[in-house]
């Protein structure tokens, strides 16, 4: 097996899984109706499935490649988690599978990662203060 994988399967399972419920679909698309549907259900899944994604990445990374910097292993979190939020939404807005991928959705996604990311910090802090 590759050394880059060793770690990151469940970031990889995770990370296929929120591309398939992308594409998959779907006869239901809610009304946009404002900034306020960004405290939605539905956004709280994407905020949720973000959040998974950037915290499994960020111990994955950490422990396939300890010795790197860690302000680096957050910045490609980041940038790698931004990128696939665009392309999800993107991908639901151009496929033709009855979705429509919107900026509130995007915005959901990008939250979910940076609470992900900072769940990740706070737990790391609070086991090396044990």
């Amino acid at each position: 097996m590759p050394r880059f994988v060793c770690n990151l399967w469940p970031a990889i399972i995770w990370f296929l899984g929120i591309f398939l419920l992308t594409i998959l679909p779907g006869n239901y698309i809610p009304e946009i109706s404002g900034f306020w549907s960004l405290f939605s259900p539905d956004k709280l899944v994407h905020l949720a499935l973000f959040a998974g994604l950037a915290y499994l990445l960020m111990m994955g990374l950490i422990k396939q490649y300890p010795e790197t910097d860690l302000r680096f292993i957050y910045i490609v979190v980041a940038c790698s988690g931004i990128l696939f939020a665009i392309i999800t939404e993107l991908l639901q807005w151009y496929l033709p599978i009855k979705r429509d991928g919107n900026i509130f959705d995007g915005i959901a996604n990008v939250i979910g990662l940076f609470a992900g990311i900072a769940f990740f910090t706070f737990m790391k802090i609070k086991n090396q203060k044990k």
